[in-house]
C-alpha cells in the first residue's frame, strides 16, 4: 500500500491540473482543436451513437475515408469514453483518462526500474506535465498515443511479449502510427542494448501488427491513393526543432511564445508544430546529473543516448543525421515529433537522477552547483540592454518588446527555483531536514514549475464559441442536398488563425464556415482540412487555384451551391444572398445536383486539361478515363430523365433515375476503392433484383456508372474489403493471444 500512496496525490495533482475544465463549460480551443479534433471527433461520436461505423466522411473534400484515415479512433478502446457521455464531457473525460494513464503507468515504470517510490514519483511528475505531453493537449492522437509508452516498456522488461504488443497495438488505434513506428524502432533498440532475448521484441511488434490489421489494411490502402505518397524531403523536413530552440529546455520563452493566452503568439525563430518541449529546470538538471554520474546503470546509459539521438534527429534538415536516415521516415512528417522520445528518456534520467541525489552515491552539490552556474549563464543574454537587442536582431522593436516582457520574468522564475532547490539540497545534505521533507519540497518546487509553464499552453474557450454562427443559420433553412465553399483568395487567409483572441478567432471560423466547422451540423463543405489528402481531389482544387470566373463551371460540378468570401464577387452566375460584415455568402445559381443524369460522354487522357477548357459542359457530359464496358450511345441532343436521391448515409447513397435513354449517373462524390454500385429496375416495387455495376472514375475525381433506360434504383455501399480482411486478421490473432493468457493446468 505504501507503494502506491504516491498514485494517489499524483491523481489529485492531474485533477487540480484540470480543475478549470472539470468544474466548468470551458473546453480547449487551440489551432487544431477547434476547426479538426472537435468536428472530426463530433461526427464520429454522433455515428457510433446512431450503430453506424463511420467508414466514409461526406461532409468534407466531396466525401473523405474517416475510418481509414485514423483520426476518428473509431475502435480505439478508450473511445468509448467519449461515446457514453455527451459529446463535450466524453472529450475531457477521454482527455483527462490520458493524463492518468501516462501518469499511473510512469510511476509504475519507475518501480520496475527498481527506483523507490520517491524518484518513480519523481519521473511521472516529469513526463506527465512535461511539454510534450501537455502539448498534446490540442491534438489527442498524439496526447493519446504517447500516454501508453511508459506501460509498453514496463511489460517489455517484464518480458510480456503478449502484454507488450497489445499495448503497442493501442498506439496505433489511436491514430498517430508516427508514435506507434518512433516506438517500435524504440523497442527494437532496447532490447538490443540491455540485451533482452530478440523473440520477445520481434513477438511485440508482429503482435501489435496483427491485431491492430482491421485499422492498418485500410490506412495503407488510404496511404497509396493520397499526397502523402508524392511528398518529398522539404515536406518531410518541415518543422524541425532547431538547435537554438534547445535553450527551451532551459528557458521556455526563450524563442518567444506560440501561445500567449488570449494575446498574439510571438514565435520569432523556431517551428510551431510542438508549443514547448520544456520539462521544467530542475528536472532537465537532474537528467544532466544522471547522464554525468561515472557509474551509472545499463538503462541510464541507454536512455541518455536515445535522449540525445532523437534530439540530433528532431533536427531534421539541421542535422546530416536525418537526411541519411530519412529513408526510414520518408512517409512521415515534422521531425519535432522525434522530440517524444527525447522527452520520455529525459525522464527516465530526472528519476534516476533523483535517485542519486537521495542516496548520496555521488557528491551531488558539485554537480547541481556546476550545471546550476551553467544555466545562470545561459540566462545573460535576455539581460542585455534592449537597444542592444534591437542592433542584434532584426526584429521590429515592438514583436521585440513584447517577447522582452516575456523572457525576462520566466528567467526571475527560474533562478529563483534553482536557488530554493539549491537551499533544499544543502539542508538535506547538511542532515538538517529528513528525506521525505526534501522529497515533497522538490516535487512541489517541480509541480510549481511545470504548472507554470504548462497550465496556459492550452487556452480554454467558452463553449458557447461551439453554437452555430448566423451563417449556419442561414444555410440550415435551405432545402435539398448542397455544398459550400470558401473563395480562393478567404481560403488562403484561413490558413491561419484569425482573431484577436482565441474566442474571436473561433467565432471567426464558424461565421465564414471554414473547412470542418460545417460537418458538426450537417452542412457539406468542398473544402477539407486534414492530415491525408486523396491525391486526385488534392489535384484538382491545385488545378482550380486561378481566376474565379473561370471555375465556377467545375464548382456547378461540385454541388457547390454556395460561396463565402471576404471580399465582394462580382460574376453575373452568382447573387448575393447574405452578409455579416465582412463576410459575403453568395448563391450559384447554376449549380448542379449531388446526382445528376448526363447523356453523353467523353475519353481524354488529360482530363484536367480538357475540365478546365471552355470546351467541357458538365451537365451534357462525363469526362472518363477508359471506355465504359457496356456499350453505351453517346447522345449528344438532350434526354429526358429524372433523378432522385432517396436517401443520403455515410456509407449508403439511394438513388432513384428514370430517363428515356441509357447514360450515365454521375455522383459528385469522391471516388474511391471500396465502394460498390448496385442497380435494381423498377419493374414493381416487390423487385429484389439487383445486380452489381461498375464505378468509373469520372470528371477527374468523382463517379459514374451507367444506367439502362427506363427506371431503376441505384445504390451505392461503402463497406472496404480492407476492413474485412484486417478484422478476419485481428480476430484469428486475438483467439491466438488468449491462447497465451488462458492459464494452464
Amino acid at each position: 500500500m505504501k507503494k502506491l500512496s504516491p498514485l494517489f496525490l499524483l491523481i489529485g495533482i492531474i485533477f487540480l491540473f484540470f480543475l478549470q475544465v472539470i468544474v466548468s463549460s470551458d473546453i480547449w480551443g487551440f489551432r487544431d482543436f477547434h476547426r479538426y479534433v472537435y468536428p472530426i471527433r463530433h461526427f464520429t461520436w454522433e455515428s457510433m451513437r446512431s450503430f453506424i461505423i463511420p467508414f466514409w466522411n461526406p461532409y468534407i473534400g466531396c466525401g473523405t475515408p474517416l475510418f481509414a484515415g485514423l483520426q476518428g479512433c473509431v475502435f480505439y478502446p478508450p473511445s468509448i469514453l467519449v461515446y457514453l457521455f455527451p459529446y463535450e464531457i466524453g472529450l475531457k473525460i477521454y482527455v483527462i483518462f490520458h493524463f492518468l494513464l501516462a501518469g499511473i503507468t510512469s510511476y509504475l515504470l519507475g518501480l520496475q526500474l527498481k527506483l523507490d517510490r520517491a524518484p518513480s514519483f519523481i519521473l511521472s511528475l516529469v513526463y506527465t506535465f512535461s511539454g510534450w505531453f501537455v502539448s498534446s493537449i490540442d491534438i489527442p492522437i498524439i496526447l493519446a498515443s504517447s500516454s501508453w509508452i511508459p506501460i509498453v516498456f514496463l511489460f517489455l522488461i517484464r518480458q510480456s511479449f503478449v502484454l507488450t504488443g497489445i499495448f503497442l497495438s493501442f498506439q496505433f488505434m489511436c491514430g498517430e502510427p508516427s508514435i506507434f513506428y518512433i516506438t517500435s524502432i524504440l523497442v527494437l533498440l532496447f532490447s538490443l542494448y540491455i540485451r533482452i532475448r530478440w523473440t520477445i521484441p520481434i513477438l511485440s511488434i508482429l503482435i501489435a501488427f496483427s491485431l491492430s490489421l482491421f485499422q492498418i489494411l485500410p490506412f495503407l490502402e488510404l496511404l497509396s491513393h493520397s499526397t502523402r505518397l508524392l511528398q518529398g524531403y522539404s515536406e518531410s523536413a518541415k518543422w524541425a526543432f532547431s538547435p537554438y530552440e534547445v535553450f527551451r529546455f532551459i528557458l521556455p520563452s526563450s524563442c518567444g511564445g506560440i501561445v500567449r493566452g488570449e494575446e498574439e503568439p510571438i514565435l520569432w525563430f523556431g517551428q510551431e508544430w510542438l508549443k514547448s518541449p520544456y520539462l521544467g529546470i530542475i528536472p532537465f538538471i537532474l537528467a544532466l546529473i544522471s547522464i554525468l554520474y561515472p557509474r551509472k546503470e545499463r538503462i541510464v546509459s541507454f536512455f541518455s543516448l536515445t535522449a540525445l539521438l532523437f534530439l540530433i534527429i528532431s533536427f531534421g534538415n539541421y542535422t546530416p543525421l536525418y537526411k541519411a536516415l530519412y529513408p526510414l521516415f520518408s512517409l512521415m512528417r515534422y521531425p519535432v515529433k522525434f522530440l517524444y522520445i527525447t522527452s520520455f528518456s529525459a525522464s527516465i534520467l530526472a528519476g534516476f537522477g533523483t535517485s542519486y541525489l537521495l542516496n548520496k552515491k555521488t557528491n551531488p552539490t558539485k554537480v547541481f552547483i556546476y550545471i546550476g552556474l551553467f544555466i545562470c549563464c545561459v540566462f545573460i543574454f535576455p539581460f542585455f540592454k534592449r537597444n542592444d537587442l534591437f542592433s542584434l536582431f532584426s526584429i521590429s522593436p515592438i514583436r521585440l518588446i513584447k517577447w522582452w516582457n516575456d523572457l525576462y520574468p520566466d528567467a526571475i522564475f527560474i533562478l529563483f527555483l534553482i536557488s530554493f532547490s539549491l537551499i533544499f539540497l544543502v539542508l538535506y545534505l547538511s542532515g538538517i531536514i529528513k528525506r521525505n521533507t526534501f522529497v515533497l519540497g522538490f516535487a512541489g518546487i517541480i509541480i510549481i514549475d511545470l504548472f507554470f509553464f504548462g497550465l496556459d499552453l492550452n487556452p480554454l474557450v467558452k463553449r458557447e464559441v461551439y453554437d452555430k454562427s448566423n451563417t449556419i443559420r442561414f444555410l440550415e433553412k435551405k432545402d435539398g442536398l448542397f455544398r459550400i465553399c470558401l473563395s480562393p483568395r478567404t481560403a488562403q487567409y484561413f490558413t491561419k488563425i484569425r482573431g484577436k483572441t482565441l474566442n474571436e478567432a473561433i467565432k471567426n471560423s464558424k461565421r465564414f464556415v471554414i473547412p470542418n466547422t460545417g460537418m458538426v451540423f450537417g452542412i457539406f463543405e468542398a473544402g477539407c482540412y486534414d492530415s491525408i489528402y486523396l491525391s486526385s481531389y488534392f489535384q484538382l482544387k491545385e488545378a482550380m487555384k486561378r481566376q474565379f470566373s473561370e471555375i465556377l463551371r467545375l464548382l456547378s460540378m461540385m454541388n457547390i451551391r454556395f460561396i463565402i468570401s471576404r471580399d465582394p464577387l462580382s460574376e453575373k452566375e452568382i447573387k448575393l444572398v447574405y452578409q455579416d460584415r465582412d463576410m459575403f455568402l453568395y448563391e450559384n445559381r447554376n449549380y448542379l445536383p449531388r446526382a445528376f443524369f448526363v447523356s453523353d460522354y467523353k475519353v481524354v487522357q488529360n482530363t484536367l486539361g480538357y475540365m478546365l477548357s471552355p470546351e467541357f459542359d458538365p451537365k451534357r457530359e462525363v469526362v472518363l478515363e477508359e471506355k465504359p464496358e457496356k456499350k453505351v450511345k453517346s447522345q449528344k441532343s438532350k434526354v429526358k430523365s429524372a433523378v432522385k436521391i432517396i436517401k443520403y448515409e455515410p456509407n449508403r447513397v439511394l438513388i432513384e433515375v428514370d430517363s428515356e435513354m441509357s447514360g450515365f449517373l454521375v455522383l459528385a462524390d469522391t471516388y474511391y476503392p471500396g465502394w460498390k454500385a448496385y442497380v435494381k429496375k423498377v419493374k414493381s416495387q416487390k423487385s429484389k433484383v439487383k445486380s452489381e455495376v461498375r464505378i468509373y472514375k469520372a470528371n477527374y475525381c468523382f463517379r459514374a456508372v451507367c444506367v439502362p433506360k427506363g427506371k431503376s434504383l441505384m445504390e451505392f455501399r461503402y463497406f472496404p474489403r480492407t476492413f474485412i480482411i484486417g478484422l478476419i486478421g485481428s480476430l484469428v490473432s486475438s483467439i491466438t493471444i488468449a491462447g497465451f493468457l488462458i492459464p494452464k493446468k
